[in-house]
Protein backbone atom coordinates (compact mmCIF):
# COMPACT_ATOMS: atom_id res chain seq x y z
CA UNK A 1 0.00 0.00 0.00
CA UNK A 2 1.55 3.23 -1.17
CA UNK A 3 -0.04 6.64 0.77
CA UNK A 4 1.29 9.54 -0.33
CA UNK A 5 2.40 12.16 2.35
CA UNK A 6 -0.39 13.88 4.58
CA UNK A 7 -3.07 11.16 3.35
CA UNK A 8 -4.79 8.69 5.35
CA UNK A 9 -4.63 5.03 4.05
CA UNK A 10 -8.75 3.79 4.28
CA UNK A 11 -10.25 0.76 4.18
CA UNK A 12 -12.92 0.23 2.12
CA UNK A 13 -16.67 -0.91 2.98
CA UNK A 14 -17.66 -3.10 0.43
CA UNK A 15 -21.79 -1.82 -0.06
CA UNK A 16 -22.06 -5.68 -1.51
CA UNK A 17 -22.68 -8.37 1.39
CA UNK A 18 -19.84 -9.95 3.42
CA UNK A 19 -19.21 -13.15 2.32
CA UNK A 20 -20.93 -12.30 -1.44
CA UNK A 21 -19.00 -13.66 -4.72
CA UNK A 22 -16.69 -10.46 -5.40
CA UNK A 23 -17.15 -10.33 -9.48
CA UNK A 24 -14.51 -7.78 -10.03
CA UNK A 25 -12.31 -10.84 -9.73
CA UNK A 26 -11.85 -12.23 -12.82
CA UNK A 27 -10.18 -15.24 -13.09
CA UNK A 28 -11.57 -16.89 -16.12
CA UNK A 29 -11.32 -20.30 -16.88
CA UNK A 30 -9.75 -20.20 -13.22
CA UNK A 31 -7.23 -23.60 -12.54
CA UNK A 32 -7.88 -26.65 -14.80
CA UNK A 33 -7.63 -28.83 -11.25
CA UNK A 34 -9.59 -26.95 -8.97
CA UNK A 35 -6.95 -27.54 -5.86
CA UNK A 36 -5.31 -24.58 -4.20
CA UNK A 37 -2.66 -25.38 -1.48
CA UNK A 38 -1.54 -21.82 -0.22
CA UNK A 39 -1.80 -17.93 -1.24
CA UNK A 40 -0.05 -15.26 0.14
CA UNK A 41 0.32 -11.83 -0.98
CA UNK A 42 3.13 -9.00 -1.91
CA UNK A 43 3.30 -6.11 -0.52
CA UNK A 44 1.93 -4.99 -4.07
CA UNK A 45 -0.94 -6.48 -3.49
CA UNK A 46 -0.36 -9.40 -5.93
CA UNK A 47 -0.98 -13.07 -5.03
CA UNK A 48 1.58 -16.00 -5.12
CA UNK A 49 -0.97 -19.27 -5.64
CA UNK A 50 0.46 -22.21 -5.39
CA UNK A 51 -1.29 -26.16 -5.39
CA UNK A 52 -2.00 -29.03 -7.62
CA UNK A 53 -2.64 -27.59 -11.06
CA UNK A 54 -0.75 -27.17 -14.55
CA UNK A 55 -3.04 -24.47 -16.47
CA UNK A 56 -4.41 -20.87 -15.59
CA UNK A 57 -7.36 -19.43 -17.12
CA UNK A 58 -6.14 -22.76 -20.20
CA UNK A 59 -2.24 -20.94 -20.12
CA UNK A 60 0.58 -22.98 -18.58
CA UNK A 61 1.43 -22.15 -15.17
CA UNK A 62 2.39 -25.31 -13.61
CA UNK A 63 1.92 -25.61 -9.84
CA UNK A 64 2.69 -21.74 -8.94
CA UNK A 65 1.54 -18.90 -10.48
CA UNK A 66 1.24 -14.94 -10.05
CA UNK A 67 -1.92 -13.12 -10.00
CA UNK A 68 -2.53 -9.50 -10.53
CA UNK A 69 -5.07 -7.47 -8.51
CA UNK A 70 -7.97 -7.97 -11.15
CA UNK A 71 -7.10 -11.89 -11.04
CA UNK A 72 -5.20 -11.94 -14.32
CA UNK A 73 -2.01 -13.71 -14.55
CA UNK A 74 1.36 -12.12 -14.19
CA UNK A 75 3.21 -12.27 -17.18
CA UNK A 76 6.43 -11.70 -15.60
CA UNK A 77 6.12 -14.37 -13.40
CA UNK A 78 8.52 -17.29 -14.43
CA UNK A 79 9.47 -20.31 -12.86
CA UNK A 80 10.49 -21.93 -15.51
CA UNK A 81 11.05 -25.33 -15.13
CA UNK A 82 11.89 -25.32 -11.73
CA UNK A 83 8.48 -26.62 -10.13
CA UNK A 84 7.44 -28.64 -13.66
CA UNK A 85 6.18 -31.68 -11.77
CA UNK A 86 6.60 -30.71 -7.86
CA UNK A 87 3.03 -30.07 -5.79
CA UNK A 88 3.49 -26.55 -4.15
CA UNK A 89 1.77 -26.84 -0.35
CA UNK A 90 3.55 -23.53 1.39
CA UNK A 91 4.32 -20.14 0.91
CA UNK A 92 5.26 -17.23 2.06
CA UNK A 93 6.99 -13.66 1.54
CA UNK A 94 10.02 -12.62 2.70
CA UNK A 95 10.75 -8.89 3.85
CA UNK A 96 12.76 -8.25 0.65
CA UNK A 97 9.86 -9.66 -1.45
CA UNK A 98 11.64 -12.84 -2.13
CA UNK A 99 9.41 -15.99 -1.69
CA UNK A 100 10.05 -19.06 -0.16
CA UNK A 101 8.18 -21.78 -1.53
CA UNK A 102 7.69 -25.23 -0.26
CA UNK A 103 5.63 -28.65 -1.00
CA UNK A 104 6.86 -32.26 -2.56
CA UNK A 105 10.41 -33.52 -2.32
CA UNK A 106 11.97 -34.10 -5.49
CA UNK A 107 15.39 -36.38 -5.60
CA UNK A 108 15.67 -34.90 -9.78
CA UNK A 109 18.41 -32.32 -10.84
CA UNK A 110 16.95 -28.85 -10.77
CA UNK A 111 13.86 -29.68 -8.92
CA UNK A 112 12.24 -28.64 -5.49
CA UNK A 113 13.52 -30.35 -2.82
CA UNK A 114 10.94 -29.63 -0.78
CA UNK A 115 11.87 -26.14 -0.45
CA UNK A 116 13.24 -22.83 -2.44
CA UNK A 117 13.58 -19.54 -2.35
CA UNK A 118 12.28 -17.43 -5.62
CA UNK A 119 13.09 -14.06 -6.46
CA UNK A 120 10.78 -11.81 -7.39
CA UNK A 121 10.48 -12.62 -11.10
CA UNK A 122 9.95 -16.40 -10.29
CA UNK A 123 13.20 -17.25 -11.16
CA UNK A 124 15.45 -19.48 -8.19
CA UNK A 125 17.16 -17.58 -5.68
CA UNK A 126 20.77 -20.05 -5.70
CA UNK A 127 22.04 -18.36 -3.18
CA UNK A 128 19.68 -20.17 -1.23
CA UNK A 129 21.48 -23.53 -1.02
CA UNK A 130 19.44 -26.11 0.59
CA UNK A 131 21.35 -29.24 -0.64
CA UNK A 132 19.90 -32.35 -1.01
CA UNK A 133 17.15 -30.55 0.99
CA UNK A 134 14.32 -32.72 2.74
CA UNK A 135 13.57 -36.50 2.43
CA UNK A 136 9.80 -35.95 2.64
CA UNK A 137 7.25 -33.43 2.16
CA UNK A 138 7.38 -29.47 3.43
CA UNK A 139 3.60 -28.41 4.19
CA UNK A 140 4.21 -25.52 6.69
CA UNK A 141 7.00 -22.36 6.46
CA UNK A 142 7.13 -19.51 8.57
CA UNK A 143 9.55 -16.76 8.56
CA UNK A 144 11.07 -15.35 11.55
CA UNK A 145 11.73 -11.67 11.57
CA UNK A 146 16.02 -12.21 12.17
CA UNK A 147 14.55 -13.71 8.36
CA UNK A 148 15.82 -17.54 9.08
CA UNK A 149 12.96 -19.94 8.07
CA UNK A 150 11.06 -22.75 10.02
CA UNK A 151 9.88 -25.91 8.10
CA UNK A 152 7.33 -28.48 9.10
CA UNK A 153 6.03 -31.63 7.36
CA UNK A 154 6.85 -35.50 7.08
CA UNK A 155 10.54 -35.37 6.74
CA UNK A 156 13.18 -36.91 8.84
CA UNK A 157 16.29 -35.37 7.21
CA UNK A 158 17.52 -32.62 6.12
CA UNK A 159 20.22 -31.81 3.34
CA UNK A 160 21.76 -35.08 4.78
CA UNK A 161 20.92 -34.35 8.96
CA UNK A 162 18.55 -36.09 10.76
CA UNK A 163 15.70 -33.58 12.04
CA UNK A 164 12.30 -34.74 12.78
CA UNK A 165 9.46 -33.31 11.10
CA UNK A 166 10.42 -29.86 11.83
CA UNK A 167 13.73 -27.76 11.49
CA UNK A 168 14.93 -23.75 11.16
CA UNK A 169 17.32 -22.71 8.36
CA UNK A 170 19.60 -19.93 8.07
CA UNK A 171 18.97 -17.04 5.81
CA UNK A 172 21.28 -18.76 2.78
CA UNK A 173 19.09 -22.36 3.30
CA UNK A 174 21.70 -24.49 5.62
CA UNK A 175 20.01 -26.10 8.77
CA UNK A 176 20.53 -24.11 11.49
CA UNK A 177 22.58 -26.43 14.03
CA UNK A 178 21.54 -24.07 17.20
CA UNK A 179 17.83 -24.80 16.96
CA UNK A 180 17.51 -28.59 18.75
CA UNK A 181 14.07 -30.56 19.51
CA UNK A 182 15.81 -32.49 21.93
CA UNK A 183 13.58 -35.30 23.36
CA UNK A 184 10.27 -33.44 21.24
CA UNK A 185 8.92 -35.11 18.23
CA UNK A 186 6.48 -35.21 15.68
CA UNK A 187 4.71 -38.74 15.48
CA UNK A 188 3.17 -38.38 12.19
CA UNK A 189 3.10 -35.31 10.58
CA UNK A 190 3.47 -31.13 10.84
CA UNK A 191 0.57 -29.18 9.18
CA UNK A 192 0.95 -25.50 10.33
CA UNK A 193 3.38 -23.40 12.20
CA UNK A 194 2.86 -20.30 13.41
CA UNK A 195 5.54 -17.65 15.43
CA UNK A 196 4.10 -16.20 18.26
CA UNK A 197 5.65 -12.36 19.41
CA UNK A 198 7.74 -13.60 21.66
CA UNK A 199 9.18 -15.55 18.93
CA UNK A 200 7.64 -18.54 20.74
CA UNK A 201 6.85 -21.18 17.84
CA UNK A 202 3.21 -23.38 17.63
CA UNK A 203 3.62 -26.21 15.68
CA UNK A 204 0.44 -27.84 14.99
CA UNK A 205 -0.19 -31.24 13.18
CA UNK A 206 -1.28 -34.74 13.00
CA UNK A 207 -0.70 -37.17 16.16
CA UNK A 208 2.02 -34.67 17.75
CA UNK A 209 3.54 -36.22 20.58
CA UNK A 210 6.45 -35.46 22.91
CA UNK A 211 8.49 -39.54 24.47
CA UNK A 212 9.18 -38.01 27.64
CA UNK A 213 7.65 -36.99 31.47
CA UNK A 214 4.77 -34.61 29.42
CA UNK A 215 2.95 -35.88 26.80
CA UNK A 216 1.24 -33.44 23.71
CA UNK A 217 -1.64 -34.12 21.16
CA UNK A 218 -2.30 -31.97 18.72
CA UNK A 219 -0.05 -29.10 19.07
CA UNK A 220 3.23 -27.94 20.68
CA UNK A 221 4.96 -24.74 21.50
CA UNK A 222 8.69 -24.37 21.11
CA UNK A 223 10.92 -22.56 22.97
CA UNK A 224 13.22 -20.02 20.41
CA UNK A 225 15.77 -22.69 20.39
CA UNK A 226 13.62 -25.38 19.68
CA UNK A 227 13.35 -27.05 22.77
CA UNK A 228 9.84 -27.72 23.96
CA UNK A 229 8.01 -25.08 26.45
CA UNK A 230 6.34 -27.47 29.13
CA UNK A 231 4.16 -23.94 30.22
CA UNK A 232 1.90 -24.85 27.65
CA UNK A 233 0.21 -27.63 27.56
CA UNK A 234 -3.32 -28.37 25.21
CA UNK A 235 -4.20 -31.60 24.18
CA UNK A 236 -6.49 -31.73 20.87
CA UNK A 237 -8.03 -34.86 19.79
CA UNK A 238 -7.70 -34.80 16.23
CA UNK A 239 -5.74 -32.87 13.83
CA UNK A 240 -4.75 -29.23 14.00
CA UNK A 241 -4.11 -27.28 10.27
CA UNK A 242 -4.76 -23.48 11.69
CA UNK A 243 -3.81 -21.30 14.33
CA UNK A 244 -3.70 -17.87 14.92
CA UNK A 245 -2.46 -16.15 18.15
CA UNK A 246 -5.09 -12.62 19.44
CA UNK A 247 -3.97 -9.82 20.61
CA UNK A 248 -4.70 -10.42 24.04
CA UNK A 249 -2.33 -13.85 23.76
CA UNK A 250 -4.75 -16.34 23.61
CA UNK A 251 -4.62 -18.64 20.36
CA UNK A 252 -7.27 -20.09 18.70
CA UNK A 253 -6.92 -23.51 16.68
CA UNK A 254 -8.45 -25.54 13.71
CA UNK A 255 -8.61 -28.57 12.54
CA UNK A 256 -10.42 -31.35 12.58
CA UNK A 257 -11.10 -32.37 15.94
CA UNK A 258 -13.79 -33.19 18.52
CA UNK A 259 -12.31 -32.01 22.11
CA UNK A 260 -9.85 -30.45 23.74
CA UNK A 261 -8.09 -30.64 26.93
CA UNK A 262 -5.51 -30.00 29.36
CA UNK A 263 -4.40 -30.68 33.04
CA UNK A 264 -6.49 -28.49 34.34
CA UNK A 265 -9.74 -30.73 33.67
CA UNK A 266 -11.96 -33.25 31.81
CA UNK A 267 -11.65 -32.44 27.69
CA UNK A 268 -14.99 -29.90 26.26
CA UNK A 269 -16.18 -30.29 22.97
CA UNK A 270 -14.72 -28.39 20.50
CA UNK A 271 -15.65 -29.05 17.21
CA UNK A 272 -13.04 -28.71 14.69
CA UNK A 273 -12.10 -24.83 16.39
CA UNK A 274 -11.14 -24.09 19.80
CA UNK A 275 -9.65 -21.06 21.96
CA UNK A 276 -6.61 -21.79 24.63
CA UNK A 277 -4.92 -19.23 26.91
CA UNK A 278 -1.65 -18.68 26.70
CA UNK A 279 -0.85 -21.31 29.27
CA UNK A 280 -2.62 -24.09 26.96
CA UNK A 281 -5.98 -24.06 28.90
CA UNK A 282 -9.20 -24.12 27.01
CA UNK A 283 -11.51 -21.64 27.42
CA UNK A 284 -14.68 -23.00 27.66
CA UNK A 285 -16.78 -19.65 26.56
CA UNK A 286 -16.26 -20.28 23.16
CA UNK A 287 -18.57 -21.49 21.12
CA UNK A 288 -18.39 -25.17 20.14
CA UNK A 289 -17.81 -24.95 16.56
CA UNK A 290 -18.39 -26.61 13.04
CA UNK A 291 -19.76 -29.79 11.68
CA UNK A 292 -20.40 -31.95 9.07
CA UNK A 293 -23.49 -34.20 8.55
CA UNK A 294 -20.82 -36.79 7.24
CA UNK A 295 -18.77 -36.28 10.00
CA UNK A 296 -15.90 -35.30 7.24
CA UNK A 297 -15.00 -31.70 8.31
CA UNK A 298 -11.98 -29.60 9.33
CA UNK A 299 -10.98 -25.87 9.44
CA UNK A 300 -8.13 -25.36 7.60
CA UNK A 301 -8.09 -21.64 7.19
CA UNK A 302 -8.28 -18.97 10.14
CA UNK A 303 -7.71 -15.17 9.66
CA UNK A 304 -8.26 -11.91 12.37
CA UNK A 305 -10.02 -9.32 10.89
CA UNK A 306 -8.74 -5.91 12.12
CA UNK A 307 -12.36 -5.73 14.57
CA UNK A 308 -11.36 -8.98 15.88
CA UNK A 309 -13.50 -11.02 14.17
CA UNK A 310 -12.65 -14.72 13.02
CA UNK A 311 -12.75 -15.76 9.04
CA UNK A 312 -12.84 -19.41 9.14
CA UNK A 313 -12.90 -21.37 6.25
CA UNK A 314 -12.13 -25.45 5.58
CA UNK A 315 -14.64 -28.35 4.64
CA UNK A 316 -17.72 -28.18 6.90
CA UNK A 317 -21.65 -27.22 6.29
CA UNK A 318 -23.35 -25.78 9.73
CA UNK A 319 -22.02 -23.94 12.86
CA UNK A 320 -22.66 -25.31 16.34
CA UNK A 321 -25.20 -27.89 14.42
CA UNK A 322 -28.08 -25.77 13.63
CA UNK A 323 -26.96 -22.86 11.34
CA UNK A 324 -25.87 -23.70 8.10
CA UNK A 325 -22.48 -21.88 7.30
CA UNK A 326 -20.92 -23.47 4.08
CA UNK A 327 -17.21 -23.65 3.88
CA UNK A 328 -16.75 -19.58 5.25
CA UNK A 329 -17.92 -18.02 7.86
CA UNK A 330 -17.30 -15.53 10.08
CA UNK A 331 -17.44 -15.55 14.19
CA UNK A 332 -17.94 -12.76 16.40
CA UNK A 333 -14.92 -12.50 19.48
CA UNK A 334 -16.65 -14.59 21.71
CA UNK A 335 -16.93 -17.62 18.94
CA UNK A 336 -20.47 -16.65 18.22
CA UNK A 337 -21.42 -17.06 14.48
CA UNK A 338 -21.38 -13.57 12.49
CA UNK A 339 -24.51 -13.56 10.84
CA UNK A 340 -24.65 -10.53 8.45
CA UNK A 341 -21.68 -12.97 7.17
CA UNK A 342 -23.37 -14.76 4.19
CA UNK A 343 -21.48 -17.40 1.80
CA UNK A 344 -25.22 -18.56 0.51
CA UNK A 345 -24.15 -22.26 -0.89
CA UNK A 346 -20.37 -21.40 -0.28
CA UNK A 347 -18.11 -23.90 -1.79
CA UNK A 348 -19.19 -26.22 -4.62
CA UNK A 349 -18.09 -29.68 -6.16
CA UNK A 350 -18.55 -33.01 -5.45
CA UNK A 351 -16.44 -33.03 -2.29
CA UNK A 352 -15.59 -28.77 -1.68
CA UNK A 353 -13.04 -27.55 0.62
CA UNK A 354 -11.35 -24.42 0.90
CA UNK A 355 -7.63 -24.80 1.83
CA UNK A 356 -6.25 -21.86 2.28
CA UNK A 357 -7.45 -17.84 2.65
CA UNK A 358 -6.34 -14.56 2.90
CA UNK A 359 -7.35 -11.30 3.81
CA UNK A 360 -6.51 -7.91 1.33
CA UNK A 361 -5.65 -4.92 3.20
CA UNK A 362 -9.28 -3.62 1.84
CA UNK A 363 -10.59 -6.24 3.81
CA UNK A 364 -11.46 -8.48 0.89
CA UNK A 365 -11.06 -12.20 1.23
CA UNK A 366 -9.29 -14.31 -1.21
CA UNK A 367 -10.11 -18.52 -1.20
CA UNK A 368 -8.09 -21.00 -2.93
CA UNK A 369 -9.02 -24.73 -2.76
CA UNK A 370 -10.68 -28.20 -4.03
CA UNK A 371 -14.14 -26.44 -6.00
CA UNK A 372 -15.72 -25.56 -9.45
CA UNK A 373 -18.10 -23.02 -7.95
CA UNK A 374 -19.05 -20.55 -4.85
CA UNK A 375 -22.41 -19.66 -4.45
CA UNK A 376 -24.05 -21.14 -7.87
CA UNK A 377 -21.28 -19.35 -10.19
CA UNK A 378 -18.87 -20.96 -11.69
CA UNK A 379 -15.27 -20.55 -10.12
CA UNK A 380 -12.36 -22.65 -10.29
CA UNK A 381 -10.17 -22.91 -7.15
CA UNK A 382 -9.96 -19.44 -6.24
CA UNK A 383 -12.14 -16.56 -5.63
CA UNK A 384 -12.70 -13.27 -4.10
CA UNK A 385 -15.40 -12.59 -1.58
CA UNK A 386 -16.20 -8.97 -0.48
CA UNK A 387 -16.29 -8.40 3.10
CA UNK A 388 -16.62 -5.41 5.88
CA UNK A 389 -13.56 -5.04 8.48
CA UNK A 390 -15.51 -2.86 10.92
CA UNK A 391 -11.54 -1.07 10.95
CA UNK A 392 -11.75 2.33 11.33
CA UNK A 393 -9.83 4.73 9.02
CA UNK A 394 -6.92 6.77 9.07
CA UNK A 395 -3.49 6.62 10.76
CA UNK A 396 -5.06 8.28 13.94
CA UNK A 397 -5.05 6.81 17.12
CA UNK A 398 -7.64 3.77 17.64
CA UNK A 399 -9.02 3.16 21.42
CA UNK A 400 -10.47 0.61 23.25
CA UNK A 401 -9.44 1.62 26.43
CA UNK A 402 -9.13 4.90 28.49
CA UNK A 403 -6.06 5.48 27.24
CA UNK A 404 -4.70 7.09 24.16
CA UNK A 405 -2.24 5.87 21.91
CA UNK A 406 -0.15 7.35 19.39
CA UNK A 407 3.02 6.75 16.84
CA UNK A 408 5.36 8.61 15.24
CA UNK A 409 7.10 9.11 13.22
CA UNK A 410 4.37 7.72 10.92
CA UNK A 411 4.92 6.15 8.08
CA UNK A 412 8.22 5.00 9.72
CA UNK A 413 11.35 3.66 7.83
CA UNK A 414 13.24 1.73 10.85
CA UNK A 415 12.40 2.94 14.55
CA UNK A 416 8.66 3.42 15.92
CA UNK A 417 8.16 4.97 19.17
CA UNK A 418 4.65 4.91 20.99
CA UNK A 419 3.46 7.53 23.35
CA UNK A 420 0.53 6.72 26.23
CA UNK A 421 -1.55 9.37 27.33
CA UNK A 422 -1.31 8.41 30.86
CA UNK A 423 2.17 6.54 31.02
CA UNK A 424 0.83 3.72 32.07
CA UNK A 425 3.10 0.43 31.98
CA UNK A 426 3.06 -1.24 28.92
CA UNK A 427 2.05 -5.17 29.79
CA UNK A 428 2.50 -6.47 26.03
CA UNK A 429 2.68 -4.96 22.70
CA UNK A 430 1.73 -7.10 19.70
CA UNK A 431 1.65 -6.04 15.93
CA UNK A 432 -0.48 -7.58 13.13
CA UNK A 433 -0.28 -6.64 9.23
CA UNK A 434 -3.57 -6.09 7.81
CA UNK A 435 -4.60 -9.26 6.44
CA UNK A 436 -4.34 -10.12 10.46
CA UNK A 437 -0.69 -12.06 10.60
CA UNK A 438 1.88 -11.72 13.34
CA UNK A 439 4.50 -9.31 12.04
CA UNK A 440 7.47 -10.01 14.63
CA UNK A 441 9.58 -6.64 15.26
CA UNK A 442 12.11 -6.21 18.04
CA UNK A 443 11.16 -3.96 21.24
CA UNK A 444 13.11 -1.94 23.42
CA UNK A 445 10.71 -0.02 26.04
CA UNK A 446 8.61 1.84 23.65
CA UNK A 447 10.45 1.71 20.93
CA UNK A 448 9.63 -1.00 17.70
CA UNK A 449 12.24 -1.47 15.06
CA UNK A 450 9.95 -2.05 12.27
CA UNK A 451 13.41 -1.73 9.10
CA UNK A 452 12.75 -5.39 8.41
CA UNK A 453 8.67 -5.37 8.42
CA UNK A 454 7.73 -5.19 4.31
CA UNK A 455 5.95 -1.68 3.48
CA UNK A 456 2.55 -1.40 4.05
CA UNK A 457 0.12 -1.11 7.08
CA UNK A 458 0.23 -2.40 10.74
CA UNK A 459 -1.47 -2.38 13.86
CA UNK A 460 -0.12 -2.20 17.05
CA UNK A 461 -2.18 -3.22 19.93
CA UNK A 462 -0.56 -2.09 23.29
CA UNK A 463 -2.08 -3.77 26.81
CA UNK A 464 -1.73 -1.92 29.98
CA UNK A 465 -3.32 -2.25 33.18
CA UNK A 466 -5.91 -0.25 31.88
CA UNK A 467 -6.76 -2.26 28.89
CA UNK A 468 -5.64 -2.74 25.29
CA UNK A 469 -5.26 0.45 22.79
CA UNK A 470 -4.56 -0.23 19.44
CA UNK A 471 -2.99 2.27 16.98
CA UNK A 472 -2.11 1.92 13.02
CA UNK A 473 0.92 3.06 11.34
CA UNK A 474 2.46 3.05 8.06
CA UNK A 475 5.85 1.36 7.31
CA UNK A 476 7.26 2.48 4.01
Amino acid sequence: MVVAAGMTATLSSNAQTAGSLDTTFHTGMGFNDPDVLTISIQADGKLIVGGHFVKYNNVSNRYIVRLNADGSADPGFNTGDFVKSTLIDASAIQSDGKIIIAGESSSTANRLKGIARLNTDGSVDNTFDVGTGTDDDVYAVAIQSDGKVIIGGEFTSYNGTSVNRIARLNTDGSLDNSFTVGAWTANSQIRVLEIQPDGKILAGGKDVQHFGTDSIAGIARLNTDGSLDNTFKVFVGGRVSAIKVLPNDQIVIGGDFSAVGNDAGSPITAHNIARVNANGGVDPTFAVGFTEVNNDDEVKSILIQPDGKLIVAGQFMSYNNTTTANSIARLNADGSLDNTFSSGAGAQGQYPEINTAVLQPDGKIVIGGYFVGYDSVGVFAIARLNNTTGASSGIEKLSMSTNQVAVYPNPANEIVTLVISDNEQIETIHVYSMIGQNAAVNRNGKTLDVSKLPNGAYFVVIKTAKGASTAKFLKN
